[in-house]
This record gives structure tokens, sequence and C-alpha cells, in this order.
């Protein structure tokens, strides 16, 4: 597994969602997660591979928002901030491991408030 494979498979992701093309841009995220996680598991000191899980669950929660599918894209902002949180507090000196928490931290927001609002709360 490459990072440029796994770079190219979030490319696909991001350009399948920008054309609405919700189904396909999932897979390829899905796809980018699976790479990912190997690459960070393969080498759990790198700050960046480790950083790249995080954003690809935030993207397929993205996706997911987009598809109506609110439990799972609650679900993948879960697992992002998780991830980051994780890498944060390994790396309390690192502003952008820090600034990665916050941002991920109002996407589970967002996606309740959608639900509330969708239920007609």
């Amino acid at each position: 597994m490459t990072t440029k494979r796994r770079c190219g498979r979030s490319s696909a992701g991001r350009h399948r969602a920008a054309a609405r093309h919700l189904a396909d841009a999932l897979s390829a995220y899905q796809d980018a997660a699976t790479i990912a996680a190997g690459l960070a598991k393969a080498d759990p000191n790198n700050v960046q591979s480790q950083r790249d899980v995080t954003f690809v669950d935030e993207r397929l929660g993205n996706v997911q928002v987009a598809q109506g599918n609110l439990t799972a894209a609650l679900a993948s902002y879960r697992a992002s901030l998780a991830a980051a949180d994780t890498l944060a507090r390994a790396n309390p000196s690192n502003a952008k491991l820090q600034h990665d928490v916050a941002f991920f931290e109002q996407k589970p927001a967002t996606s309740r408030s959608r639900r509330a609002i969708e239920r007609g709360r």
C-alpha cells in the first residue's frame, strides 16, 4: 500500500462527491480508509499516516450526510474525532493536531443537528 494509492482513492472520492456520484464517492473513500488504516498500522509512529485516517473518516461522514445516512455519518465523525484526539494527546506541542481536534469536534454536533431538523424538532 502506498501513500500515492491512498491519496488517489481519496481524490477520486472528492471528485465523485463533487459530481454528486455519492455511491461511487463512498466506495472510493471506503477504499481509501482501508488503505490509510493499513499504512497507519504499518507505521504507528508516522504522524501523517495517523492523521490521514482522521480525514478519510471525516470525508466518509460527509458523503454519508449527503446520502441522508446520518447514523453512519455520526459514527464516521466520532471515529475521526477519536483518532484525532488520540493523536493530539500523543503530540501536545503540535498545533496542527490540536486544531484537528477542534475541527472534528464540531462534526458530530452538525450531524445530530441535521438529524433533529429532519425529524421536525
